[in-house]
Parts: structure tokens; sequence; C-alpha cells
């Protein structure tokens, strides 16, 4: 076998293996961590913004805008467990006690909540199911 037709196959070989890899198992764990941060952004401004006394117009708006974006990252965070996470993974984040499934569920519910007393109940529910101190 010719050198350069042997290393052509050992390139599409190993490109292979590494676009199944990154494809398949790298990117749904860097999907979901970067959701997850995300997730935790929200809920860090959400409570601090519940908490302050006085509240101004534009802080109120951007507390509504939050709201509506905890029902796109409840969508987000269940497709991506569902669909897209391995198992692999999914076995890891039982063994942790994370439940994702369990925190999409609470931040659907914490979009529909106008009470802040029951808000953070809830937030605090999602930190526990997320694994989040």
């Amino acid at each position: 076998m010719h050198p350069l037709l042997f290393g052509a196959l050992i390139g599409f070989v190993l490109g292979t293996i590494g676009y199944i890899t990154m494809t398949f198992f790298i990117k749904p764990f860097w999907q979901y961590r970067k959701l997850k941060n995300k997730i935790v952004s929200d809920l860090i401004f959400y409570q601090n913004s519940i908490r302050a006394q006085e509240t101004d117009e534009t802080r109120k708006e951007q507390i509504k805008e939050r709201i509506k974006t905890s029902k796109h990252h409840a969508a987000e965070l269940s497709k991506c467990y569902n669909e897209n996470l391995p198992l692999w993974y999914k076995l890891v984040l039982d063994n942790r006690g994370e439940s994702p499934i369990e925190a999409s569920s609470d931040l659907m519910a914490l979009s529909n909540i106008t009470n802040y007393e029951h808000a953070e109940k809830r937030m605090e529910k999602i930190k526990q199911h997320l694994k989040i101190e």
C-alpha cells in the first residue's frame, strides 16, 4: 500500500471517529452545561430582583422578560435531556442526583407564579434539582 494512500485512509478514519465523538458525545454535554449556566444566571437575576424593595419600571420589564425566558429554558432543558444527551451522561446525572426533567417542570411553573414568596420556593426547588449551590 502506498504511504500517501495509507496516510489518507488513517486521516479519514480518525476524522470520522472525531466527528462522531464530537457530535454525539461532547457537543450535547457542552450544550447541557451552557444551558444550565444560563438558567443559573437568570435565577440569580430574578432572585435579586424580587428581593429588592423598590423596583422601577425598567426592572419590572426585565423581570417580565426573564419570566418569559424561563419558559424557553424549560423547553430547551427538556429537549436537551430527552433528545440530545447520551445515555452515559444521563446515568451520570442520575448518579449525581440531578433531575433536569423535574427542573424543567419547575421552571415552567415559575413562569406562571406572581407571588414572590412562592417564586423563591420554586427557585430553591430548581436549584436542588440541578444541584446548584
